[in-house]
């Protein structure tokens, strides 16, 4: 099912940006797909584009520009803890 998959990739993404917040990494396109990649998950950087804008929309995320990377909100803290 699309959205089953769409929920695990968002899922991964986030507990990937996580991970790279905790250790100083900055999350940017590049990083996050290199990443999914090491998890199995093959995601372009368009893709990644796609599921960071939606995420960002529900909240889950703050993304910044240049080498700011991406940050995950409360919120998207509260979501992997749930």
């Amino acid at each position: 099912d699309a959205g089953q998959l769409l929920f695990e990739r968002s899922g991964a993404l986030l507990e990937l940006i996580d991970e790279m917040n905790r250790k100083g990494i900055g999350a940017g396109r590049k990083s996050l797909s290199a990443g999914m990649i090491g998890r199995g998950l093959t995601l372009g950087e368009g893709a990644i584009r796609a599921l960071l804008e939606q995420l960002q929309q529900e909240g889950l995320i703050a993304c910044q520009k240049g080498r700011g990377g991406t940050r995950l909100t409360q919120r998207g803290k509260s979501f992997l803890l749930h």
